[in-house]
């Protein structure tokens, strides 16, 4: 026969010892602060699956982009949106992966639509402000204003 449990039964209902609710209870883990990631950081590791997914199929330790999506608990459509970053520009992904381009993943993807990647960069990239030509400036004096 087995050893009681012990405790106490107050008003009706089974109370344990404390020290046996300490032992079973499981042992609670500090919480690490998880951290936001920025919109840049997101659409970077975004871009960074999209080629290791690229990179699986073309090895051949995938056979399609469905079995990419098993394997990691996505669905296909899923998947195709993430490799659709693909079709980026080499100068976009570049400042992508290195944190320089303000872009989150819809915007990517919206520009990743687009055909010419002349196209992208100017839809897509801040560019410097126009300066301009020298000597075509008009210039002001002092005297005509009020």
């Amino acid at each position: 026969m087995s050893e009681p449990i012990p405790g106490a039964v107050v008003r009706g209902k089974f109370r344990p010892a404390r020290g046996l609710v300490a032992s079973v209870r499981p042992e609670t883990r500090t919480e690490v602060p998880r951290t936001s990631r920025t919109r840049s950081e997101r659409l970077a590791r975004q871009l960074a699956l999209a080629h290791w997914i690229e990179r699986a199929v073309e090895d051949g330790r995938a056979s399609c982009y469905g079995e990419v999506a098993r394997a990691l608990g996505l669905t296909e459509s899923r998947i195709t949106q993430v490799t659709s970053l693909l079709e980026l520009s080499p100068v976009i992904q570049e400042r992508i992966l290195i944190g320089a381009a303000d872009l989150g993943v819809r915007s990517a993807m919206r520009a990743a639509r687009q055909a010419n990647w002349e196209g992208q960069s100017e839809a897509f990239l801040p560019t410097p402000p126009a300066q301009p030509p020298l000597g075509l400036h008009r210039a002001t004096s002092k005297k005509g204003k009020a």
